[in-house]
């Protein structure tokens, strides 16, 4: 849980289909849209359109309809509800529309093993949804609505599955073809992130881990972490306090201890402070996205590459392959050509995009991680 993932926003969505083919999980409001079918998604060959509305265009005649992506779309927010949530920001739905297209061009690259694979996962996708269904009223509604047919969100799955296997094929050839010294290299650039820390803190949220709502003003966190840092500096027990006071449920039970950990793993400003606070000083409140930090490095020590475990030669390998592969898959999306022609919509309530933009932090640990490794925004801390 402690560790930032680094997936990459090309597979991410992709593997979210995959799992979902193995467990249908419905979210409470994922009947609550606007029906009007300006929203946009869906998949390629699905029948009883209600528009014909071109949204996108792309390389040797290759279109996508409104109809067609408000499917996609449906389908994402049974499959994938959290993320549906960012698709209220225009600039996030234009990029899931351009993927989608790149998605089905990929399936196109499928070879017969892939497809019968994907054929096969993509029917038993199929069977849990004619299962749902049968108690599922909401479900019935939200497919309904969109006009989303079984079939069709078994066409949607076999496509991105497909896509699936083809782009974990070519993130698996990148990661092989990193020589030792590209390796070396990459590590000698960012040879700080990989000094190991063990570091005390008590998080003062402001929002609440269950819910995502705010339960505190900056200026009330920060009022709250001085106190705790105060009762610390005059002989406080470190146990007692993050009990009371920590809103960390990762660590408010062991008196606040991450014991030994990759420095990067954590959130880029509590990464920045363990490296730097001075050790056995308890620090003024550090800021993150998720509130303030009071902390104290007791223990920090460089790595140099060869004493690296094989785990984390591994994690650079898959973290250079990841970049390798985003690159690789932003350059196929660029010879498509594509121009998107989304209908213009009112922008959403601020309430809204603001609760869509913050979504992964509910549940986390201070550290950073947790919840918000499922946010697709980001692409290299899970929670800056």
């Amino acid at each position: 849980m402690l560790f930032n993932k680094r997936k990459s926003s090309w597979r991410q969505g992709l593997l979210l289909v995959v799992a979902a083919v193995l467990v249908l999980t419905m979210a409470a409001g994922c009947g609550k849209k606007d029906n009007t079918n300006t929203t946009g998604g869906g998949n390629t060959p699905a029948t009883g359109e209600t528009s014909a509305t071109v949204v996108a265009t792309y390389k040797d005649g290759g279109q996508v309809t409104e109809a067609e992506f408000d499917k996609y779309i449906t389908l994402t927010q049974i499959t994938d509800p959290q993320n549906a949530m960012y698709l209220m920001i225009p600039q996030y739905k234009e990029q899931e529309l351009k993927r989608y297209i790149v998605y089905k061009e990929y399936e196109k690259k499928a070879t017969e093993e892939q497809l019968k694979t994907a054929e096969e996962q993509a029917e038993t996708f199929r069977k849990n949804i004619e299962e749902a269904l049968k108690e599922n009223e909401e479900l019935k509604k939200t497919m309904s609505d969109s006009g989303l047919t079984v079939d069709d969100a078994k066409a949607i799955a076999k496509t991105m599955l497909a896509a699936s296997a083809v782009i974990e094929a070519k993130r698996v050839e990148f990661s092989e073809d990193i020589p030792d010294e590209d390796l070396k290299a990459a590590f000698n650039e960012k040879q700080a992130d990989y000094t190991v820390a063990t570091v005390r803190h008590i998080l003062v949220g402001t929002s609440d881990p269950a819910t995502g709502e705010q339960s505190r003003t900056e200026e009330e966190a920060l009022s709250r972490a001085n106190e705790v840092k105060e009762k610390l500096e005059k002989g406080g027990d470190w146990g007692e306090l993050a009990k009371e006071y920590s809103d960390d449920t990762g660590s408010k039970e062991n008196g606040g201890l991450y014991e030994e950990q990759q420095v990067n793993s954590w959130v880029e400003e509590f990464k920045n402070a363990a490296l730097t606070q001075e050790i056995g000083v308890i620090g003024d409140p550090v800021k993150t996205t998720y509130g303030y930090h009071v902390m104290k490095v007791e223990k920090r020590e460089e790595v140099t590459f060869d004493k690296m475990t094989q785990e984390q030669k591994d994690q650079l390998r898959e973290s250079i392959a990841v970049e390798k592969l985003n690159e690789f898959m932003t350059q196929e999306q660029e010879k498509l050509e594509i121009k998107v022609s989304l209908p213009q919509e009112e922008p959403a309530p601020a309430e809204d995009a603001g609760n869509a933009a913050t979504e992964g932090n509910a549940g986390t640990d201070a550290s950073g991680n947790a919840g918000a490794e499922g946010g697709q925004a980001t692409e290299g801390n899970t929670a800056e």
